[in-house]
């Protein structure tokens, strides 16, 4: 060069092939010659651009994030929507669909480009919906309909396919209806899948299959009416029935197919001690008192859609067979049983009481106790309760076996 400066600080160079003179003089003005230096190592080349990746790639409701920077890059930096600038120090995961954005820095603080990536195939499962008609008061002669049209999708994604399976039956890609002659508790499952792939989770629905009442399968109904029957004058007809449950039980003939029909109102609890069943349509009769006792040995009973209320439910002879069907029990349960609803009693045995599509709307009313040393057996189908059943059992001796 020809233009000389007074050195009094480092030089910067910022361009390679740069050649810098020096020289120097002394007090009395000698100059040596000039010294000279070529700059060729300016590193301004900067790191590669970030590799942003996501897997799986496929819609999901969480992705995992990855980021391969260049072996030059010291500093490896990322931000997501715009956020603070993060270090990178692995693979992330994120939840939502999202823009992230990533950057690098070598070891002469050359940063890369900002590369930013879109993520996009983040999203929510449907929720399976399963709408089923009737849900009460099923029977083997009921035709029901299964759908899967309330199920929904957070992503308003279009509901594609779902899957239905009853029980443990094979699966199948269409809405079940139809009659299930198996008597007992069962369920209903369902998935679904949205227009991108995603799968629901299976959703169940429990319900209980009762025998039909079939009145004409009985030889003798025998009809009470508490409102408008009559116990002296009446018959037990349907036109001309008796007043109370009571004097129907009288009438009944035990081990004989006779049933009892209840018309509308409440109706005093007694002790059985016949083999008859006990019938009314749904939701129309209670029958209230202290306890309703079965006080016979080896009889058998169905009792349908009767509103149990009262203290309690007894069990006082051996071999008795219960099957009663879409019940509600309002018991409060009994002082001597340590509040229990369904009691077995001193030297009971075999009993064996199982309950379909039943209501036990308080903590008392699945409670049951034991005094006997015998078999006590309690199965429930397709109930509902507040708190699960329990079973206790006075000292030494054995509890019911309940199973739900």
């Amino acid at each position: 060069g020809t233009t000389w400066s007074v050195y009094n600080a480092p030089v910067v160079v910022t361009t390679n092939n740069t050649t810098v003179y020096a020289r120097a003089k002394d007090a009395v003005g000698n100059i040596s010659e000039a010294s000279t230096i070529t700059i060729t190592n300016i590193d301004k080349i900067p790191p590669s651009n970030p590799v942003v990746s996501v897997n799986p790639t496929t819609r999901v409701p969480t992705v995992t994030v990855t980021i391969n920077y260049s072996v030059d890059s010291v500093v490896k930096k990322y931000s997501i929507d715009g956020g603070s600038w993060l270090d990178y120090t692995g693979s992330f995961t994120v939840t939502k669909n999202c823009t992230i954005s990533a950057k690098a820095q070598d070891a002469v603080t050359n940063w890369s480009e900002v590369v930013n990536y879109s993520v996009t195939n983040v999203g929510s499962p449907p929720t399976a919906v399963i709408t089923m008609s009737p849900t009460t008061t099923i029977t083997d002669n009921t035709y029901i309909t299964w759908s899967s049209s309330q199920s929904t999708d957070p992503d308003s994604d279009q509901i594609v396919e779902s899957e239905w399976q009853l029980d443990s039956n094979a699966v199948s890609t269409t809405n079940p209806s139809g009659k299930i002659a198996s008597i007992g508790g069962h369920t209903m499952k369902l998935r679904v899948k949205d227009s991108t792939g995603m799968w629901s989770e299976w959703v169940s629905k429990v319900f209980a299959v009762s025998k039909d009442m079939n009145l004409a399968s009985y030889s003798r109904i025998i009809y009470a009416d508490i409102n408008y029957g009559n116990d002296t004058y009446g018959d037990g007809s349907e036109g001309n029935p008796y007043k109370t449950l009571t004097k129907a039980h009288t009438i009944s003939t035990s081990g004989a197919n006779q049933a009892i029909f209840l018309k509308h109102g409440t109706y005093t609890m007694l002790t059985i001690t016949k083999t008859v069943d006990i019938l009314a349509n749904p939701s129309t009769v209670t029958i209230s008192g202290t306890e309703f006792i079965y006080g016979t040995d080896a009889i058998s009973s169905k009792v349908y859609n009767i509103n149990f209320s009262g203290q309690g439910i007894s069990f006082n002879k051996s071999s008795v067979n219960v099957d009663l069907y879409y019940c509600v029990f309002n018991l409060t349960g009994r002082v001597a049983g340590g509040r229990c609803a369904f009691t077995a009693n001193s030297g009971v045995i075999n009993t064996n009481a199982k309950f379909y599509g039943c209501n036990f709307p308080t903590t008392v009313s699945s409670s049951f106790y034991s005094y006997g040393t015998g078999s006590s057996y309690a199965t429930l189908y397709g109930c509902t309760y507040v708190s699960a059943p329990t079973s206790n059992a006075y000292s030494g001796r054995v509890p019911w076996t309940v199973t739900y």
